[in-house]
């Protein structure tokens, strides 16, 4: 009855009629059960968009409010794009199974947040004939930076390692991030596949952006990411006070959402540096943000390969970001950005001084970004995909058993 209910709220939420790919050469099934895709749902698109003529995308997300939103602008970029309930992407329940036998894809593609998520897709992809499960992991694997041993983080190992026998192939985004994935004793191939972008028009100019913010011309530092502890955004909160001893007009706009927020505009509060933080919630104007700040910082403790770092190469911003794993691989300090030591405010308050303070040291940097994202191109993600897609249709996991569900 429970699946009855689910399946009953899925053609609720107005999937029915839906576009469903026609016959082709290959047919795709982009898919997370991450309940807030943002950056990874972001990839999805650019990377259904990109696909060579022939290959036939539909993607899938949980119909959850970020989920939702995200099918949204898949379907305003022309892509087919279905939701299911959040439970029934997750559990992969009758109604994803459904759903399988009716788009009847020759991959399934499963996008990974965090390594917990997708392994009960793979499993029903697996048992509904799919011709090869692929999975990326957007994040490094988190389980084998942890000292502390538990029985938790025994079982979670566990879990992923069968969860995986269901999968053909694994996309790492970065080399650092394939590197913590070694950790993880999995026996399926491993293909590192750098995420890439595309060019976004801008919508208004810096100036009308910056008015419509209220900071005039004010030094403008951008950070995009969810407020999590991941991204450290207390960092650069904690640095603030500092900055504003050096550069008294300095302003910082977040972008995103997420549990810490509260926290950190309270603690905002206790430093009085709430003027000078702007909380610009979940945002589509990212790149009209991108044009009209100084500097973008990404204060993280680790990445895989962070999207927004390239889409400021791309928009001539120049980045201030932690030495971090999965930062390093993009920035090369000096070069095309600069890089300060995780968690040291004092390091990080100087770093911003520094390069507010030296025009010629800002130019460069946006001079050099561009340049740097040559090699991050979306035509050439699509391209590397496509060969791991052959490759796992070729050679299929042939570990992974067929209908049998993924745990009891």
């Amino acid at each position: 009855m429970k699946d009855d209910n689910i399946c009953a709220r899925w053609f609720d939420e107005g999937n029915v009629g839906a576009a469903v790919p026609d016959s082709a050469s290959l047919t795709v099934l982009l898919v997370t059960e991450s309940a807030e895709p943002s950056g990874l749902g972001e990839h999805m698109i650019t990377l259904a968009r990109t696909l060579p003529r022939g290959v036939r995308p539909t993607l899938l997300f949980p119909g959850t409010h970020s989920g939702l939103a995200t099918a949204r602008r898949a379907r305003a970029a022309g892509l087919p794009a279905l939701t299911l309930p959040w439970a029934a992407v997750r559990l992969g329940s009758s109604t994803l199974a459904s759903l399988l036998e009716r788009l009847r894809p020759d991959i399934v593609h499963v996008h990974a947040g965090i390594p917990e998520e997708g392994h009960r897709i793979a499993a029903a992809a697996k048992s509904a004939g799919a011709g090869a499960v692929v999975r990326t992991e957007h994040q490094p694997y988190t389980l084998s930076t942890l000292r502390v041993r538990t029985p938790k983080i025994s079982v979670l190992e566990r879990e992923y390692r069968c969860g995986v026998e269901h999968v053909d192939h694994i996309i790492c985004v970065s080399h650092a991030a394939r590197q913590t994935f070694r950790m993880a004793r999995v026996r399926v191939p491993f293909s590192v596949v750098h995420n890439g972008i595309v060019a976004h028009a801008a919508g208004i100019t810096p100036k009308a952006m910056r008015a419509s913010l209220g900071i005039g011309d004010a030094p403008l530092i951008l950070t995009v990411a969810r407020y999590v502890r991941q991204k450290r955004h207390i960092t650069l909160l904690e640095a603030l006070p500092r900055l504003l001893e050096h550069c008294p007009r300095a302003m910082l706009a977040w972008v995103g959402t997420g549990p810490l927020e509260a926290p950190l505009r309270s603690r905002a509060d206790e430093l009085g540096v709430a003027d000078h933080i702007l909380f610009l919630g979940a945002r589509s104007d990212v790149p009209d943000l991108m044009d009209a700040a100084d500097l973008l910082c990404l204060p993280s403790c680790y990445e895989a390969h962070p999207l927004v770092i390239l889409e400021a190469f791309a928009a001539g911003l120049p980045v201030i970001a932690a030495r971090a794993l999965g930062i390093t691989e993009a920035v090369q300090d000096g070069e095309n950005g600069l890089l300060f030591p995780v968690n040291s405010p004092p390091m990080l308050a100087h770093t911003l001084a520094r390069v507010l303070a030296d025009p010629d040291l800002l130019e460069r940097l946006r001079i050099a970004g561009p340049a740097a994202t040559r090699k991050f191109t979306a035509a050439r993600m699509a391209s590397e995909t496509i060969a791991v897609y052959r490759q796992a249709m070729a050679m299929p996991n042939m570990l992974a058993p067929t209908r049998t569900p993924l745990l009891a």
